[in-house]
């Protein structure tokens, strides 16, 4: 078997994204406290209880001052079962809840936000992942994604179970300095730009299709 990593669209992260625009739409990222984004739609395989429970944990221990923007869309039954979710925790002034956001201002969001986290109950490649990386904001996700090595090889990468308290601990590294977010952002960054060029996996399937017709 070989493997070949999916085609992504880099050009837009040739240079980091700039974090205006998602600031301008949304001032609460400029304020002093941890932003973690979740962008992914929101259903039940995306896990998102289990970044409501974080920050509930978070807060009731005062271990982290965090707030999240949660950009996507859902159904909407289940999106307000996660809203209420959130009330119930005492957490609902710390969510964001963005709607779906695309193009340019979401690889701004990308940018302005100190930290990535999905927690996630399956992906197989995920280009959240990948897209995130490549505007230098470091991931926290679980070992039930396919691509969970490769981000953690990036460097900017924290591979956990699927559990609330171990996201909690996760994000708090972030705000203790635990973590640098900056170095594991830019580390995730040039690996991003160098394994997941375009030309160079173009390069890669044309190989496999190569060696299969001259075989």
């Amino acid at each position: 078997g070989v493997v070949v990593p999916n085609l992504i669209d880099l050009e837009p992260y040739a240079e980091v994204p700039d974090p205006a625009l998602a600031q301008q739409a949304w001032p609460e990222i400029t304020e002093p406290s941890l932003t973690v984004l979740f962008l992914s739609r929101i259903q039940v395989k995306k896990g998102i209880e289990h970044l409501i429970d974080a920050i509930s944990i978070l807060q009731r221990d005062g271990r982290a001052d965090v707030r999240v923007i949660v950009a996507g869309s859902g159904d909407d039954e289940y999106v307000a079962a996660m809203r209420a979710r959130a009330e119930a925790a005492g957490v609902a002034d710390r969510l964001t809840w963005a709607g779906h956001v695309g193009g340019d201002l979401k690889n701004s969001l990308y940018a302005a936000c100190d930290v990535f986290a999905l927690p996630t109950s399956q992906e197989n490649f995920g280009f959240v992942f990948f897209e995130s990386l490549a505007s230098g904001t470091p991931v926290v996700t679980t070992d039930l994604v396919d691509t969970c090595h490769e981000i953690e090889r990036s460097g900017g990468g924290v591979i956990i179970p699927q559990d609330a308290n171990r996201f909690a601990d996760a994000i708090a590294s972030f705000s203790s300095g635990e973590r640098d977010g900056i170095k594991m952002g830019a580390a995730g960054r040039a690996w991003t730009l160098e394994n997941l060029d375009t030309s160079r996996v173009a390069a890669e399937f044309e190989a496999v299709y190569q060696s299969r017709v001259g075989g």
